[in-house]
């Protein structure tokens, strides 16, 4: 006879306790393990927006090494499919910011494409909305808006 038909004795196997004692042990690793993936992925398509905007940004430059103006590198507010992607992670089909530009905005009084603010927002909808926005300067200054309060630098 085999070995789980002889009885108590010979049978084979995991206990109730020993089964829960599992179960509560990944339960606390998936509580830890679970936000920080997450987070981790949100950091990356941070950088991913950060790195967009850097490349927006050279590309504008571009266009002023010819143009001697920043003026025509927005249309609406929304950079020119020609000029550059509309959207980031650049990479991936799955787009999660929005990017902009905005010629000669307010808070720097230039006037005559002569400044530029480029700007990522996490798109609604995606898994990254509500989270941080970034924005940069033509004069160099960059900054991130957490809650509705835009500060100076780019945090992570």
């Amino acid at each position: 006879m085999s070995l789980l038909l002889k009885g108590k004795k010979g049978q084979k196997g995991f206990t109730l306790v020993e089964l829960m004692v599992v179960i509560a042990i990944l339960a606390v690793v998936s509580a830890v393990a679970v936000p920080t993936y997450t987070n981790q992925t949100k950091k990356a398509y941070r950088s991913d927006a950060k790195s967009s905007l850097m490349q927006l940004a050279s590309a504008v430059e571009r266009f002023r090494t010819v143009q001697n103006t920043y003026t025509g590198t927005e249309s609406g507010g929304i950079p020119l499919a020609t000029l550059f992607p509309s959207q980031a992670p650049l990479d991936s089909s799955q787009k999660l910011y929005d990017l902009r530009i905005q010629v000669d905005p307010t808070e720097l009084g230039s006037t005559g494409g002569a400044s530029y603010r480029l700007m990522a927002t996490p798109i609604i909808g995606t898994r990254m909305a509500g989270d941080r926005s970034y924005r940069i300067y033509s004069t160099g200054l960059k900054q991130h808006q957490i809650g509705g309060t835009w500060s100076n630098g780019w945090d992570d």
